[in-house]
């Protein structure tokens, strides 16, 4: 996998990983294609979605989360090229 600077969104956090776990399900439900990473810093396990290139790509996608997912916030990562299919 190429890796590359771009950013994600996180969409939940929490110390309760059950609580993440149904965030992710809910994301991957309403958008099957986005990849979701969860990484643990304590005390709590916070939800990333996607690999975008662009700060106006992952803005897009806050747009259409807004209702669903309250916290949308854009990081600058290191994300794995964006999956061709």
């Amino acid at each position: 996998t190429s890796i590359m600077g771009g950013f994600r969104i996180q969409i939940c956090f929490d110390s309760d990983k059950v609580v993440v776990n149904n965030a992710r399900t809910k994301f991957s439900n309403l958008f099957p294609k986005i990849d979701t990473y969860m990484n643990f810093e304590a005390p709590n396990f916070n939800l990333m979605v996607g690999d975008f290139r662009t700060q106006k790509e992952a803005e897009e996608l806050v747009d259409q989360i807004r209702g669903r997912f309250p916290l949308g916030i854009i990081h600058k990562e290191q994300i794995n090229l964006p999956r061709i299919d």
